[in-house]
C-alpha cells in the first residue's frame, strides 16, 4: 500500500509512459499536434483510468461525448456516467482487462447531468505498465442513433413476427432473404438455412408447377397474385395454401423482389373431406381464406391498411380511411364487442382477438377474425391482422348443428333435448308454465334390427319420427334420445289427464302399419309421462318419465303410463335403496346366504349356490329382486360381486376342511357388468388364491340371456375364465333365445334348468317334454343338467327319471346363513 503522495507519483510516472508508448517519437511538432488534435477534437473521448475504474485523465472532447468538461471527470469515479441497470455488465467486461494488452468493448447508456440517457460504446485496453495502477486507455464514442436505427428495425421484425400467417421475401431473382417465425415454422427452413435458396424451388409442390418460373413471372411483371397451392416443407410433406403475393418495387418501378403471405388450409380441407363422407352436405369446395392488416400511429391517428384489408371490407383499393372507417363496416350488433377487444389490445394484452361480423358497402355479410396487438416496445401503436372466416364459420354452424341433432332423422338429440329441457324448467322456476314430458320407447324394435337388418330397420325409425313431428305439432320439441327412443316436450300442460291424452293421440299416429322394402310393420310404443315441478330438474324428470314408461310396458293395453304418486313412491323408495346399498357393506347389513345343491340318487350335498341377502335396519329384509336391478344399473353390482365372490370362497375352504366334504363346491352368480369388465379373470384368480380353494370348486354362473346379449364379448371372456380352472354353467337355461351354434362353441360345463320348467314336472307334460330335451341337448354336449326349483317329491322322482342328478330347492332347503348351513350339512350324507 502506498501514502497518497506515493500514488500520486506512480500514477505520473505511469501517464508518462503511457503517453510515450502510445505518441509517436517524430520530433516534428506538426506531427504531434495533429495527433493531439485527432485526440482531442475527434468524435471519440479518450481516457486513461485505474484498475479501480478512476478517470486519471480525459481528452478535451468529453463535453460532446459525455455531456461533462475533462475537470468533472477527471478523480472520479467511471461508474458514475453508467446508467444502474447497466454497470453491473460493464463491471464484469472490465474485470476482463486482467492482464496488459487485454481488450473489452462494450455498449452501455450513459445519464447526461439532467437524466438523460444516451447509449455509448466503449473501447478499453489494458496498458503494458508495472505500475500500481494497472493503467487502462479507453474511447467512447455516442452510438445513440445507430442504437435508435436498430430498434426500429427490431420493431419491424416484431410486427411481421406478430402476424399469423407465414411471411416471406425475395429479392429480383426470387432468391429468400426474409422468413418470419410462422414462415419458418410452416415451410421447416430456418432463414439462414433457406437465405438464397429460390424461394418457389424450394416451397411449391411440383404437383402446382415449376416453382422457380411463377416467381419469376410474378417479379417480372410487377401485379399482385393470390391463389391457392399445393406446396411443400423442407422434409418433403406437402400441404395446401393459400399465397398472396405481393411485388416490391423500386422508386422508379421497377420490379426488386416479392412478399408472399401463406395461409396453411390443411384443416379446412381436411373438414371439408370429412363432412362431404358424413352427410354430403357441404359444398365440393371452400372459399380460401384472405388475410388483411393494419397499422395504427395511436399517438397521431394515422392508419394504415394493407390491400387484402380493402378486399376484405369491400372498399376502393388506397381509399383514404381513419379511425371510423372500420367501426362503420362492424355489424351493430357487434360493435361493443369490437371496440372492448381494441381497448383489451391497446392495454397490453398481445394476443387480444375477436370474432365478428362486417357488412360490406354492397350488403354482403362476411365473418372475419380480428386479432389486434401492441408491439412490446411502443404503447402507442396497435398492429393486427383481419382475416376472412365466413366458410369456417359456417363449417362451425353445421358442425354444432350436427352435434346437436340425430344423424339419422334430424331430431335434436339427447344433449340437444337436454339442454331444452334445461332452459324451460329454468324459465318454470322463474314464473313460466310447467312442461310435460314423453319418453317413448318402440316395443320389440330389436326384433326388426337383428331380423331384417339396421338398414331396415333405420327407415322405420325416419317414418316413425316423421309421424312424431307432424302428431305432436309446432309447439312440442320432438327429439330421438338413441335408438328406438323418443321425447316430446310439451311446455305449458300442467294437467295429468290432458297431458296423457295428448300423448296417446300422439302415439297413435303410429297404428297404420309403415310400409318399407315392401313389407308392412305394425309399430307400437310404450309411452311414460311426467310434468315438471318448480324445484324439478332435467335429470329428475328424465328418471321419472323412464320410471313411467318402464310401467306402461307392464299395461299394454293402456301404452301410456303418467308419473303418479304411487310410481313416485317407488322411485323414492328405490333411490333410498341405492343410496343405503353403499353403505350396507359398511354397516354389516348384507349376509350371503347358500342354498345346497344336492345329488338327487343318494341325497348326499355336493354344492351350494351363494346367494345374497339385505336386513336393511329400517325397511327389513328386502328382496334381491328389489335391490340386485338396482346395483345392476348403478354399478354397485360391480364391488358387491367381488365381496360375495371372496366370502363364498372363504366359506367354501371352511367346509371343505370337513371330514369327507374336500370335494364340495361352490357356485357363485356372475352379473353382467361383472362379465363385461376386463379384469373379471383376474379378480377371481385373486379370490381363489385369497381363499385357497382349488379352482374346479369353484363354479360361475352366468344366465342365458346375459350370455347371448353379447356373445363375442362373451366368449372372449368364458374362454379366459376357464384358462384359470374354473368351473362355468349357464343360469336360467331354457329361457332366452341362444342359437345352438353358439351353446357347442360356448366353454360351460352345465346346464341349469330354469325353475319356470320344473314347476310342471310329474303334472304338466309339457314341462316334462321340454326338460327332456333339455336333457337329451345335454348328454349330447356332453354338459351336466341341473334343476333348480325344485320343491315337490314329484318333481324329484320326475328328474331322476329323466336322468336329470343334480338339484335345487326347497324339497332339500331354502337359503340359509353361514351356521345354519353347516348344521344342515352335518345332516346329509357324505359323498361316497
Amino acid at each position: 500500500e502506498m501514502e497518497p503522495a506515493g500514488l500520486r507519483s506512480a500514477l505520473q510516472r505511469a501517464l508518462a509512459r503511457a503517453r510515450r508508448a502510445h505518441v509517436p517519437r517524430d520530433e516534428d511538432d506538426a506531427e504531434r499536434e495533429r495527433l493531439a488534435a485527432l485526440v482531442e477534437h475527434g468524435n471519440d473521448v479518450a481516457m486513461f483510468f485505474d484498475a479501480a475504474a478512476t478517470i486519471l485523465w480525459v481528452s478535451r472532447n468529453s463535453p460532446r461525448v459525455l455531456r461533462r468538461e475533462p475537470h468533472e471527470l477527471i478523480g472520479h469515479h467511471g461508474f458514475d456516467l453508467v446508467h444502474p441497470d447497466d454497470r453491473q455488465r460493464l463491471f464484469d467486461s472490465i474485470q476482463q482487462l486482467d492482464r496488459p494488452g487485454a481488450r473489452v468493448d462494450v455498449e452501455f447508456r450513459a445519464l447526461d447531468r439532467d437524466g438523460t440517457v444516451h447509449w455509448l460504446e466503449e473501447t478499453a485496453t489494458r496498458l503494458a505498465d508495472d505500475s500500481p495502477a494497472g493503467l487502462v486507455f479507453a474511447t467512447m464514442r455516442d452510438v445513440s442513433e445507430r442504437r435508435a436505427a436498430q430498434q426500429s428495425l427490431q420493431f419491424q421484425a416484431d410486427l411481421l413476427a406478430a402476424v399469423g400467417e407465414a411471411v416471406a421475401a425475395t429479392d429480383a431473382d426470387g432468391g429468400l432473404t426474409y422468413l418470419n417465425p410462422a414462415a419458418e415454422q410452416l415451410y421447416g427452413w430456418t432463414l439462414g438455412d433457406a437465405r438464397g435458396h429460390s424461394g418457389g424451388g424450394i416451397s411449391v409442390s411440383p404437383r402446382s408447377g415449376d416453382g422457380d418460373d411463377m416467381v419469376a413471372r410474378q417479379i417480372r411483371s410487377g401485379r399482385r397474385w393470390s391463389g391457392d397451392l399445393w406446396l411443400r416443407r423442407k422434409d418433403g410433406s406437402e400441404f395446401y395454401g393459400h399465397v398472396t403475393n405481393t411485388p416490391v418495387l423500386s422508386p422508379d418501378g421497377t420490379p426488386i423482389g416479392l412478399i408472399g403471405v401463406t395461409t396453411d388450409l390443411s384443416d379446412r380441407v381436411e373438414i371439408m373431406r370429412t363432412a362431404e363422407e358424413d352427410r354430403d352436405r357441404l359444398a365440393a369446395a371452400q372459399r380460401s381464406a384472405h388475410l388483411g392488416s393494419f397499422d395504427v400511429d395511436l399517438s397521431t391517428g394515422t392508419i394504415t391498411y394493407s390491400d387484402e384489408l380493402y378486399r376484405i371490407l369491400g372498399l376502393p383499393l388506397g381509399s383514404p380511411v381513419d379511425s371510423t372507417t372500420y367501426r362503420q363496416r362492424v355489424h351493430p350488433d357487434d360493435l361493443d364487442a369490437v371496440e372492448a377487444a381494441a381497448e383489451v389490445a391497446i392495454g397490453g394484452d398481445p394476443h387480444a382477438s375477436q370474432v365478428h361480423r362486417i357488412v360490406r358497402p354492397d350488403g354482403e355479410v362476411r365473418w372475419v377474425e380480428a386479432r389486434n396487438s401492441t408491439p412490446p416496445d411502443s404503447s402507442l401503436r396497435l398492429c393486427g391482422t383481419v382475416l376472412d372466416v365466413t366458410e369456417r364459420h359456417r363449417i362451425e354452424q353445421l358442425m354444432d348443428h350436427e352435434m346437436r341433432h340425430d344423424p339419422l332423422t334430424g331430431l335434436p338429440n339427447r344433449a340437444e333435448i337436454t339442454r331444452r329441457l334445461d332452459e324451460l324448467l329454468e324459465a318454470q322456476r322463474a314464473g313460466g308454465p310447467p312442461v310435460s314430458m314423453a319418453f317413448l320407447d318402440l316395443d320389440r324394435f330389436k326384433v326388426i334390427n337383428d331380423g331384417l337388418g339396421h338398414a331396415t330397420g333405420d327407415k322405420v325409425l325416419l317414418e316413425v319420427a316423421r309421424r312424431l313431428k307432424v302428431a305432436a305439432g309446432d309447439r312440442a320439441v320432438v327429439g330421438r334420445f338413441g335408438g328406438d327412443e323418443f321425447v316430446v316436450l310439451r311446455p305449458g300442460h300442467s294437467l295429468p289427464d290432458t297431458s296423457v291424452e295428448a300423448m296417446r293421440s300422439i302415439v297413435s299416429a303410429l297404428e297404420d302399419p309403415i310400409e318399407v322394402d315392401h313389407r308392412r310393420f305394425f309399430i307400437t310404443a310404450s309411452v311414460g309421462v311426467a310434468i315438471s315441478e318448480p324445484g324439478d330438474d332435467s335429470t329428475r324428470l328424465l328418471q321419472a318419465t323412464d320410471t313411467a314408461m318402464y310401467e306402461a310396458k307392464k299395461q299394454p293395453d293402456q301404452r301410456v303410463a303418467y308419473f303418479d304418486d304411487e310410481l313416485r313412491g317407488r322411485a323414492r323408495r328405490a333411490h333410498q335403496i341405492e343410496t343405503d346399498l353403499r353403505q350396507a357393506i359398511e354397516r354389516t347389513e348384507l349376509e350371503v346366504h347358500y342354498q345346497p345343491i344336492v345329488d338327487i340318487p343318494d341325497g348326499h350335498c355336493v354344492g351350494f349356490e351363494a346367494l345374497l341377502r339385505w336386513d336393511h335396519p329400517r325397511l327389513g329384509r328386502i328382496r334381491p329382486d328389489d335391490f340386485i336391478p338396482i346395483a345392476e344399473e348403478t354399478g354397485l353390482i360391480v364391488p358387491l360381486g367381488e365381496w360375495v365372490l371372496g366370502q363364498a370362497l372363504s366359506q367354501l375352504r371352511q367346509w371343505q376342511m370337513l371330514p369327507g366334504r374336500d370335494a364340495m363346491w361352490m357356485a357363485v352368480n356372475l352379473s353382467c357388468n361383472q362379465l363385461t369388465r376386463v379384469d373379471i379373470d383376474s379378480t377371481v384368480a385373486a379370490a381363489i388364491d385369497a381363499a385357497a380353494v382349488d379352482p374346479s370348486t369353484v363354479h360361475l354362473e352366468i344366465t342365458e340371456s346375459v350370455l347371448m346379449e353379447r356373445i363375442d364379448g362373451s366368449l372372449q371372456t368364458l374362454t379366459a375364465l376357464r384358462r384359470l380352472g374354473v368351473h362355468l354353467s349357464v343360469d336360467d337355461f331354457g329361457t332366452g333365445y341362444s342359437s345352438l351354434s353358439y351353446l357347442k362353441r360356448l366353454p360351460v360345463q352345465t346346464l341349469k334348468v330354469d325353475r319356470s320348467f320344473t314347476d310342471g314336472l310329474g303334472t304338466d307334460p309339457h314341462d316334462t317334454s321340454i326338460v327332456r330335451a333339455i336333457g337329451a341337448l345335454s348328454d349330447e354336449l356332453g354338459l351336466e343338467l341341473l334343476a333348480e326349483g325344485v320343491e315337490t317329491e314329484a318333481q324329484v322322482l320326475a328328474l331322476d327319471e329323466l336322468g336329470c342328478r343334480l338339484g335345487q330347492g326347497f324339497w332339500w332347503s331354502e337359503p340359509m346363513a353361514p351356521a345354519a348351513a353347516t348344521l344342515w350339512l352335518n345332516t346329509r350324507p357324505r359323498q361316497r
